[in-house]
């Protein structure tokens, strides 16, 4: 092949078998279901859109108050837009947003392939040299990383790929450093690795670390003295990229709470090694509808040939042994470390992340494909009774993946593993008995590769193609109704449908790994929905008084129940594609507005937040605005507990635990009880796998529910009389034999202590004179000492000028909050996010201290050439 062909047919190959997929799984915009599943069509997707927006509008690249109540754009962009990829996104995004965003998650994956073939062609570690067929090697190892099980099952998280298409660059970069003292692509590398997206970058630097240790060559005088100049670049590097990095670790510093706590029952192994070793097999796959933790490190396939070649090398006597010592090593420590919760959690910086615990897995998908091409370089060593310990010992290997594997697969990838699994064992012992040639050998090894590695990519990639997001929630019925909505200065808007929450359509939810923590728990506090482990928030679970905290004007829904405070008008029917069926689209407006702050007595900077949302909420109307409880508990003389799938143990009053004893179903629980008063009814639950609840008030239903499982649900009953009786049925997500503990409050609202609050609430408002993305500048005229509570979400971003002098900013709860004097204020917010000044004046010492370098190494070159 001429040079550049092979990188065509590298970046091709992935691209034709993707399309191709796409049209057989009827795939946008090939069909209805999409191939953006997860966080790529309900995250990832929003991002690019907004970075669209921007760069349409000509907004800050700061902050906006898109999503979220308002968040730091920034850090947002640092983690997932800062591909350079994604400008083929933002030019295609303007006319189809979908299509761009698929564009580029194929592209980048094919670009890996590209990367891994630059690597293998301009490495001087083992070259194929004139090894018969190299270049069509060179295309198969290339696409055993590009097209490998890990890409498959991962591909979807597109703002990772640039990261993946770097690494092999890296790994360059490592060894020109060693070897040729060259630090110029390394040091380029790591800044584009640092900048494009800093959490990957994490293992990014494993990989760098690891590799460094493989390469280094020479005694313990070169080792210090390349582990110091590679110690040296890889700070710089750092430092350099210092104006992403150090904002967005101020970001996510506080966010490790968020992720699986270490315990007993995490400090083994996932499961089955089996499992794993199956992983290797042809036509293994991870279907994404059974997401479950021990899932997620099998994605070891790269190809059985990838495999079989690496046997081959632990038996060949041509490799240096030491280095042969430590390739095993780096293979086998990350293999345990995939397996084990311990190796995990260092892996990922000493914390869990959730559900897709092995992310970091292609660095072994990228030490067994360079291994193998090391093997091939050294083909003609391979000796006599090779061929059949390595085909019995990988025939034994696959024994125990199938026989002691919890993950079952389906009969094609076990009969077409053994197949090609013999077939390159029989080509093996041809070559040792020498019946056939080296070129023969080779030419059956690219045949099998590139037929195993298509072939999975269609029988192995067996992910859950669904609707896209706009289809799950049925917004082809009610965008325009969504976007005519028309709010003021400050105010926000959301959307809840089909118990689903979506960035595109809200101004106060978001789903984001940088995500503010302080709002997040000051939800938690006050009963709206959260999700800790997913960093997410969205705004679900109101009372009047934080309808009239938070500022939103309007939500757009199908659930009402989870809006109090909200007067609720029927507004039309809609389609719901992913159910089929019909939904009642309700608009709800704020009926308890005040504005985006408003001045509450200084009481507030003690508040206190501990106990219930109703116990949270009562301290407020009480203890800061001095009104008394706009919330009262009450007992319940009797309950009729029961369920269809548990077994209820430990009940006390209206708390109870379960255990699961049904195998194919969900568990339950229901409450029947008669209501003691006449009252506006709120109740608030508690269980951490609840996931829908159900609620009949004689003969009025009413539904709720959703997609994950939450930890707790405030929902709002409504007005009920005296012998009234109500029916709760609480599903959760617990199998068979799990456990799990239900807690349920209920309290009586009284409107006119509400009425009190927001007659004081508004004595004295912000009037807003001018809001942008970055600054808010307003008026307020107090009669007395007090702070002003915003609906502002606190970032250490922002900084507040009274009357034109830099003032104390208070986090009350998540929220900004300002004291003031009595008189009347000049108020102005301005943000720019916390750290970047810093990043930015240490990354402009990163640089000027790499020029230097630089500069001191050319003189240097100089002056020996001058003297040789």
């Amino acid at each position: 092949m001429k040079k550049a062909v092979k990188y065509v047919v590298v970046f091709i190959i992935p691209i034709i078998c993707m399309i191709a997929h796409m049209i057989i799984k009827g795939c946008y915009p090939f069909g209805d279901n999409t191939i953006l599943i997860g966080d790529a069509g309900c995250q990832y997707n929003v991002f690019i859109e907004t970075l669209i927006e921007r760069i349409k509008s000509g907004g800050s690249l700061f902050f906006s108050w898109d999503g979220g109540m308002g968040y730091d754009l920034y850090t947002n962009f640092c983690y997932y837009m800062a591909s350079p990829f994604n400008i083929i996104a933002v030019l295609i995004g303007m006319w189809n947003l979908e299509i761009a965003v698929v564009s580029v998650m194929i592209i980048q994956t094919a670009l890996c392939g590209v990367s891994m073939m630059y690597y293998l062609t301009h490495t001087r570690v083992n070259r194929l040299g004139e090894i018969p067929c190299r270049e069509a090697l060179y295309v198969a190892l290339s696409l055993a990383y590009s097209m490998s099980g890990y890409m498959l099952n991962y591909l979807y998280n597109f703002i990772w790929l640039i990261s993946l298409i770097l690494a092999p660059i890296v790994m360059l970069g490592v060894e020109r450093l060693i070897h040729d003292n060259r630090i110029g692509l390394y040091y380029v590398a790591m800044i584009l690795v640092f900048i494009t997206n800093f959490y990957f970058a994490w293992f990014i630097c494993i990989l760098a670390v690891i590799w460094f240790v493989d390469q280094s060559k020479g005694g313990i005088k070169r080792f210090i003295r390349d582990a110091l100049r590679f110690a040296m670049v890889s700070v710089l590097s750092a430092l350099s990229a210092a104006v992403v990095l150090v904002p967005c670790y101020m970001a996510v510093l506080g966010r490790r709470d968020t992720g699986l706590r270490i315990s007993q029952e995490v400090i083994g192994t996932f499961g089955s090694f089996a499992n794993y070793i199956q992983s290797f097999f042809w036509a293994h796959y991870v279907d994404k509808s059974t997401k479950t933790a021990q899932f997620y490190p099998e994605l070891g396939y790269c190809g059985i040939f990838v495999v079989v070649l690496c046997l081959a090398y632990l038996l060949c006597k041509s490799v240096n042994r030491t280095q042969k010592l430590k390739r095993i090593a780096e293979i086998v420590i990350i293999s345990l470390c995939l397996n084990w919760y311990w190796g995990t959690f260092v892996f990922h910086g000493f914390g869990f992340p959730h559900l897709l615990f092995g992310r970091f897995e292609f660095i072994l998908i990228i030490l067994l494909v360079v291994t193998a091409k090391d093997m091939i370089s050294l083909i003609g060593s391979i000796e006599k009774t090779h061929g059949v310990i390595i085909t019995v010992f990988w025939f034994t290997m696959m024994l125990l993946g199938v026989l002691f594997s919890s993950n079952t697969q389906n009969l094609i990838c076990y009969l077409g593993s053994i197949i090609i699994s013999v077939y390159l064992g029989i080509c093996l012992i041809l070559y040792d008995i020498k019946s056939i040639k080296k070129i023969s050998l080779i030419i059956n090894l690219v045949v099998v590769a590139l037929f195993e590695l298509v072939s999975n990519f269609f029988l192995g990639n067996v992910n859950t193609y669904c609707l896209s997001m706009e289809g799950s929630i049925g917004s082809q019925s009610w965008e325009d109704d969504y976007d005519n909505i028309e709010v003021g200065v400050g105010e926000r808007k959301t959307a809840y449908v089909n118990s689903l929450s979506y960035r595109r359509y809200s101004d106060t939810d978001i789903f984001a790994s940088s995500i503010n923590l302080d709002l997040l728990h000051m939800f938690d506090d006050l009963g709206l929905t959260y999700r800790l482990n997913l960093g997410s928030f969205e705004y679900k679970g109101t009372t009047p008084l934080t309808a009239a905290m938070f500022n939103v004007r309007y939500v757009l829904t199908d659930t009402p129940l989870y809006y109090g405070g909200y007067d609720i008008v029927p507004e039309k029917e809609i389609y719901i594609p992913a159910y089929d069926r019909i939904s009642q689209l309700f608009m709800c407006e704020n009926k308890y507005m005040v504005g985006i702050g408003y001045a509450v007595p200084t009481e507030v900077l003690s508040w206190d937040m501990s106990g219930s949302p109703f116990d949270v909420q009562n301290s407020f109307t009480r203890d800061v605005l001095g009104v008394g409880e706009i919330f009262e508990s009450f007992s319940i003389d009797s309950v009729e507990l029961s369920s269809d799938t548990c077994t209820i143990y430990d009940v006390q009053d209206l708390n109870c635990s379960y255990q699961n004893i049904q195998r194919e179903e969900y568990g339950d629980i229901q409450y029947s009880l008669i209501v003691p008063d006449n009252m506006d009814m709120y109740m608030y639950i508690e269980d951490e796998a609840c996931f829908f609840t159900e609620i009949t008030v004689d003969d009025r239903k009413i539904s709720g529910g959703s997609d994950y499982s939450v930890p707790a649900e405030l929902i709002h009953i409504g007005n009920v009389t005296a012998g009234q009786k109500v029916h709760i049925k609480i599903s959760n997500y617990t199998k068979y034999g799990q456990c799990g503990t239900t807690n349920i409050y209920f309290f009586k609202y009284h409107d006119d202590i509400m009425n009190s609050c927001l007659e004081m609430m508004s004595q004295s408002v912000l009037k807003v004179q001018g809001k942008n993305d970055t600054r808010i500048h307003g008026t307020i005229k107090v009669p007395e000492e007090c702070v002003l509570f915003t609906s502002i979400p606190y970032y250490k971003g922002w900084t507040v000028y009274v009357d034109g002098k830099k003032q104390n900013l208070y986090r009350l709860g998540g929220v900004c909050g300002v004291y003031l004097d009595k008189g009347e204020h000049d108020i102005t917010f301005s943000y720019c996010t916390y750290g970047f000044k810093t990043g930015l004046i240490m990354s402009l010492v990163g640089v000027l201290l790499s020029i230097y370098l630089f500069w001191l190494r050319r003189r240097e070159n100089k002056n020996e050439k001058t003297n040789y």
